[in-house]
């Protein structure tokens, strides 16, 4: 039997240049696939951003105010949404901001709805 010879084979041209060609599109890929990464991080990181933006303009453009009300201090802070039910834009942006978030005060705790007294779930709707 013919037995093959690797140190051999490894020495040959055809051997290396088929292992640098295999090497440098190895490094290549992982280049690009880094500079992908970091780009498609940073457009996401971004979108996220705007939509929250956008979420959090259209509650302080109009449909949420925080109030205490004529409630003595130290009372519960309450949240009321302010839209018109029979408009099918705002009654669903309204109840997508009460499902993704919860609105709480500067220590930390949940504003309730006016309304339901549950807080950030739908109450108007």
């Amino acid at each position: 039997m013919h037995r093959l010879d690797f140190g051999r084979l490894s020495r040959g041209l055809r051997f290396r240049l088929t292992a640098s060609y295999a090497l440098i599109f190895a490094l290549l890929f992982i280049v690009f696939a880094g500079l992908f990464r970091e780009r498609l991080k940073a457009t996401l990181a971004e979108q996220s951003q705007d939509d929250l933006n956008e979420e959090w303009a259209a509650m302080k453009g109009g449909y949420l105010e925080i109030d205490r009300g004529v409630q003595p201090p130290g009372s519960p802070e309450k949240a009321f949404w302010h839209y018109d039910d029979t408009d099918q834009d705002e009654s669903r942006t309204v109840a997508e901001i009460k499902s993704l978030y919860v609105i709480a005060d500067a220590s930390g705790h949940a504003i309730t709805d006016d309304e339901s007294g549950r807080p950030g779930r739908l109450g108007n709707i």
